[in-house]
């Protein structure tokens, strides 16, 4: 997961007890690849996921290794990881509280508890600016 080294896994989710690193793979390094991986049907699987690695952004492969989830398609994986993060972002709560979600949670509260609510509101008081407008409309006498 930190060395960005590929774990490969067969069919049934156990490990085949090879790995590489796509940059062994870019540079076509068939020395430090495992034999598997020089079977032309292999290869061609391997140079396949190594290309959609390379087209995912960085945040998307991050996303990817921080899953540590398998997968034989690195994008598919990535595109479902990023619509499950879409769908716990649509659902997040609020951090404050509106003036009407409070006032409604204190009525169930005090019903729930068996007392009342009082709603005290303030009257704005008037500017100095309001009483000049008012003074400069009121009609001369």
């Amino acid at each position: 997961m930190h060395t960005d080294r590929i774990y490969l896994y067969d069919v049934d989710d156990q490990p085949l007890s090879c790995n590489f690193s796509v940059l062994d793979v870019e540079q076509r390094n068939m020395d430090s690849l495992p034999p598997l991986l020089h079977q032309p049907a292999n290869w061609r699987l391997v140079l396949r996921m190594v290309q959609e690695w390379n087209r995912l952004s960085e945040p998307k492969k991050r996303l990817v290794r921080r899953s540590c989830r398998l997968f034989v398609s690195p994008s598919v994986l990535a595109e479902e990881l990023g619509q499950s993060q879409r769908r716990k972002a649509a659902c997040k709560n609020q951090r404050f509280m509106s003036k009407e979600d409070f006032m409604q949670r204190a009525f169930k509260v005090a019903e729930r508890e068996g007392g009342t609510v009082q709603v005290v509101s303030r009257k704005c008081p008037v500017s100095s600016v309001t009483k000049q407008t008012q003074q400069h409309i009121s009609p001369k006498t």
